[in-house]
């Protein structure tokens, strides 16, 4: 076979990083109301700002300097971003989060509170390779042709994606025990473009 070149082209980032669990957020999200989800396959919090209580508050700071991490070294944009809606999200034996993508965001993340061994992945998702009406025959699953993309879930991790990358868990398996993390969104904030396209967001 000739040699070629081949141009891998518009990759979908993704930003992982670690922040040390702190007690006290552990603590917090242990006990904040909460309620099963609307497809009863979980608990979240009440309301949409979790991270604006004062015992979150150095929490919040922390991930919003990864997002300007994100955004600013790995992303080249020079916008800035602004917290929008955070929540907790708690799986018992049995719970998952469907495959999903967060709406009115650009920029979302995740971080996990609370995780043990094999307590479920992180799964990346897209719908198709090449075509939406076919299923190839593949002689190997790669970057380039796989559907989905698992990242395990550890204490401490945080990621951040494009919000519009689709994304869920499967069922928690592990018995007497909260797999818990904080999801939250980020929108534009500032002056956006110039002349016939200004945004003021």
């Amino acid at each position: 076979m000739s040699e070629f070149k081949a141009h891998n082209i518009w990759p979908t980032p993704i930003y992982e990083n670690e922040i040390l669990v702190k007690d006290e957020w552990l603590e917090f999200c242990k006990v904040v109301d909460c309620k099963r989800t609307n497809d009863d396959n979980g608990f979240i919090s009440l309301g949409s700002h979790v991270l604006d209580n004062i015992i979150l508050q150095e929490l919040k700071k922390e991930l919003i300097h990864h997002v300007s991490i994100f955004t600013k070294h790995q992303l080249n944009i020079v916008n800035k971003f602004k917290m929008t809606s955070s929540w907790v999200t708690k799986h018992e034996k049995g719970d998952f989060a469907q495959i999903h993508s967060h709406k009115n965001s650009l920029i979302s993340g995740v971080y996990y509170l609370q995780t043990t061994n094999n307590c479920g992945d992180i799964i990346f998702n897209r719908d198709h390779f090449l075509s939406e009406s076919f299923m190839f025959d593949l002689q190997e699953q790669t970057m380039l042709n796989s559907f989905r993309y698992k990242i395990p879930v550890e204490t401490g991790k945080l990621l951040i994606f494009p919000s519009t990358v689709k994304h869920g868990t499967p069922k928690m398996p592990i018995d007497n025990f909260e797999r818990i993390a904080i999801s939250f969104n980020m929108f534009l904030t500032g002056t956006v473009g110039a002349e016939d396209c200004l945004l003021q967001a």
